[in-house]
């Protein structure tokens, strides 16, 4: 028997939990929190996790990359089933585990309860196994190969290999080169596809052109001497764009600081990456609350800072501090949950208030008065990516996870696409 059931991340984007059951064996891929939840809610445990219910018991846990809609609710599933085995990439390890420890650090600082304890993070970081990229691994009655994804440091996709049955999940994938990662290359075929659906029905602007613009746009509010944010993924897009500007003349015209986990992230990325990210990267870090009231206030500047959706961190103390400068520009550069502060920030008009969150979890409004703008320079596959990577593989039959639902509906029905499950969570489908 081989079948798929997800607790969560199917017809929704977080709370990333597949089951694949390959005969008597339940294999876990990824596990995570649910973001909008947490916009909301952050520590409502029972709004931000999978559902843990959807399998009688799970052998394996397989992460597919570090961010926390993927591994943020592993070590709670850790605790509920105490024999599981766990493989990532070394990278993902090390991301993850900073990741778990932020978390209750944020919990700490907050006073609210953490949604796992300090010993399920000792117990997790000693049970994680790594899986070495493109080596096929062998488990008895399985396989499986890690395969580069394109997406950030440590990501890959999974290629599981039963009774001749090839079954291959996506994980989050991008085709397209960025500046540390390389875009996926796949050369062979499946029978079975669990993919990504992102940007299902969406299309987006060429990467190079983006690039371009969002360059041009830091420049012009750097030559009128104003104070540029870039709200960003502590991991990958912080990393990506911290390189993207250093490489251009934008460097020499104001200074480039990192704030926030992207800070630590960034670290990481150094030790896995060292000829790509510069080594002298921590000289740009912002390094207390003394230096950055000195920042919230120079001019000309750039600070990339988490979290990317305003819903904490740094990045959120700049925003109250600049929003309301007309000089000034928050500058999104990838995707934006709609359930977001970062998204109301984006999308309120000149002079209208919005709301943002205070350092005691209170809510004040705050007049818009700065440039804002998003740039597409997401690290997922857009629909035509989705798409030639589905004839490429050949499956028989497509699993879309991760998505929004009107979007992989939208994409089925303009292309005429058969053979493929947009399931619910907690939905098995049986696929033999």
């Amino acid at each position: 028997m081989i079948s798929f059931i997800a607790g969560g991340g199917a017809a929704e984007i977080g709370a990333s939990f597949y089951v694949l059951r390959l005969g008597d064996t339940f294999i876990g891929v990824d596990c995570g929190f649910r973001p909008t939840a947490a916009n909301h809610d952050p520590w409502n445990v029972e709004k931000i996790m999978p559902n843990f219910d959807v399998c009688p018991k799970l052998d394996y846990l397989f992460l597919t990359h570090g961010h926390l809609d993927h591994v943020g609710a592993a070590p709670c599933l850790l605790e509920r089933f105490k024999n599981l085995r766990i493989f990532t990439t070394e990278p993902t390890k090390f991301i993850a585990l900073a990741q778990w420890h932020e978390t209750l650090k944020i919990a700490e600082r907050d006073k609210t309860p953490p949604p796992f304890s300090g010993d399920s993070v000792h117990s997790i970081a000693s049970k994680i196994r790594v899986l070495e990229v493109n080596s096929e691994k062998n488990f008895g009655e399985f396989s499986v190969t890690a395969i580069p994804a394109g997406h950030i440091l440590g990501a890959v996709s999974l290629l599981f290999n039963y009774k001749g049955k090839r079954i291959f999940f996506s994980g989050d994938i991008s085709f397209q080169d960025q500046e540390l990662i390389k875009g996926a290359k796949h050369d062979f075929q499946v029978d079975y596809l669990i993919s990504e659906a992102t940007y299902a029905g969406k299309s987006r602007r060429d990467r190079r052109e983006e690039r371009d613009r969002f360059l041009g746009d830091v420049r012009q509010i750097i030559n009128n001497r104003g104070r540029v944010l870039i709200p960003s993924f502590s991991i990958g897009r912080a990393q990506e764009i911290f390189e993207m500007l250093r490489k251009s003349d934008i460097a020499g015209l104001a200074p480039i600081y990192i704030d926030g986990a992207a800070r630590s992230m960034t670290d990481i990325h150094q030790v896995f990456l060292p000829h790509k990210i510069n080594r002298h990267v921590n000289k740009h870090y912002v390094e207390n609350v003394a230096h950055r009231l000195k920042i919230f206030e120079q001019k000309p500047c750039v600070v990339i800072a988490s979290s990317g959706m305003l819903s904490g961190g740094a990045s959120v103390g700049y925003a109250r501090n600049w929003l309301g400068q007309e000089e000034n520009a928050i500058l999104f550069p990838g995707y934006i949950d709609p359930f977001s502060p970062g998204y109301a920030v984006l999308t309120t008009d000149h002079g209208d208030s919005v709301a943002l969150t205070e350092k005691n979890r209170t809510i004040r409004a705050y007049i818009k008065r700065c440039r804002t703008d998003q740039y597409h320079l997401s690290a997922h596959a857009d629909q035509s990516e989705l798409l030639m990577m589905r004839e490429m593989l050949n499956p028989q039959f497509t699993i879309l996870v991760h998505g929004e639902p009107e979007d992989m509906e939208k994409m089925i029905a303009e292309n005429a696409l058969g053979s493929i499950f947009t399931p619910k969570n907690g939905e098995e489908i049986v696929l033999e």
